[in-house]
């Protein structure tokens, strides 16, 4: 009978895109004469699972006074592995694609895959003990640090007004990165354009088009159309409202028939200000000697003047967008939770396998508190080891 039982050791699968361990690299040729003539000269994914003993995965979006910032996610891996040592193994090298992925039901679909992280060793480390036996961290990033800090050879050129997702169809054609994707029905707020013949650096481009929409651009491994071309999203306000989505996974406290449900391992209640922005003084890049400022009142006599400066792309000056930053409301709510992902009879809760700004929903309660709230996840943190995995969702009111 089919169960899924899920096993660490052989249904995560850790990747490095290298040679075989047998082959040496000198320039671009093999020079070990005992493997001159068998494999193969060609990279590929190299399953180094086995020797792993913790992953840490991190990935999500920073919140301040109202704006978000993306954040490269980034991966840490520490194995045993005399084959790739990366102090013996020339291939295991800053720059080398790395990636994780999950077999969810290993039973019913075992080749299935899902990718948890994708991108490049950054950096490494070895330590040995005094039989020369290695311990190696391999820290890695995605490819979105690479867009963030990238400046395009030519300049940018879009329309004199525009879309934010016009500024992203010229990065995606001038980075040749993977694209970044958005839903081609939201226009959101009409901005300034760019016609320029100088370099543009595409990480104040993203912040400006990030801040002109209150929006987010996020790495979304699991749920992206097609992960492998596609795994960047641009959400717009409207997006990351969250009354307008739905639950993609429900914490509860009791046991229930919901197709949703997670249980979770500790919560986090508290109250952030530094989300909370309650004075918007802001000026178009346009209309740069017409400031305009939105307040929140009530705010300000609770919590004393919380305000940002800003000069935005806005063609025009935009009230609802000053007001969905200034009327957001400081309370009392789940800052974060954690949840174990393998369940007790052993099979792996795919609700749990989330991206950031998927939807969470936590309904939980004691002889004095009592919450049924939903939020959207800012942050995910895997923290998967020989024997757990465990997974902590920062948690974020939205617009």
């Amino acid at each position: 009978m089919a169960n899924d039982v899920f096993e660490l050791a052989s249904d995560i699968e850790v990747s490095l895109y290298a040679y075989p361990s047998n082959l040496m690299i000198w320039d671009v040729s093999r020079w070990d004469e005992d493997n001159w003539a068998i494999g193969s000269e060609t990279e590929s994914w190299q399953v180094i699972t086995g020797t792993v003993s913790q992953i840490n995965i991190q990935n999500g979006v920073q919140i301040n006074q109202g704006f978000t910032r993306s954040s490269a996610p980034t991966c840490s891996i520490t194995f045993q592995s005399d084959d790739y040592d990366p102090f013996t193994n020339a291939t295991v090298r800053s720059g080398a694609p790395v990636r994780v992925r999950v077999r969810p039901n290993p039973t019913t679909a075992p080749s299935t895959w899902v990718t948890l992280f994708e991108g490049k060793i950054d950096s490494t480390t070895g330590s040995y003990n005094n039989q020369w036996v290695n311990i190696v961290t391999l820290s890695c990033v995605a490819d979105l640090r690479d867009i963030l800090n990238y400046s395009s050879d030519i300049g940018m050129t879009t329309g004199a007004t525009c879309y934010a997702w016009n500024f992203i169809d010229e990065i995606n054609a001038l980075g040749g990165y993977k694209e970044i994707s958005y839903d081609v029905t939201i226009d959101g707020y009409l901005l300034t354009g760019i016609n320029t013949s100088d370099a543009v650096p595409f990480g104040g481009v993203i912040n400006n088009i990030l801040d002109a929409n209150a929006g987010a651009l996020v790495y979304r491994p699991i749920g992206a159309p097609n992960p492998t071309t596609v795994p960047y999203y641009y959400y717009t306000t409207s997006e990351l409202v969250v009354g307008t989505r739905t639950s993609d996974v429900d914490f509860e406290a009791a046991a229930s028939a919901n197709a949703k449900r997670a249980d979770f391992s500790d919560i986090v209640l508290g109250i952030n200000t530094d989300e909370v922005v309650n004075r918007v003084t802001w000026q178009t890049s346009n209309a740069p000697d017409a400031p305009v400022t939105i307040s929140n009142a009530a705010s300000r006599t609770l919590l004393g003047d919380i305000g940002v400066d800003v000069t935005t792309i806005h063609n025009t000056i935009e009230l609802d967008w000053a007001r969905s930053l200034a009327n957001v409301a400081v309370e009392r709510r789940v800052l974060q939770i954690s949840a174990p992902v393998i369940m007790r009879a052993g099979q792996l809760n795919e609700n749990l396998l989330r991206d950031p700004m998927d939807v969470a929903s936590v309904s939980v309660s004691n002889a004095k508190i009592t919450i049924d709230e939903t939020y959207l996840i800012s942050n995910v943190t895997h923290q998967i080891g020989v024997h757990s995995w465990d997974v902590t969702f920062d948690l974020w009111k939205g617009r």
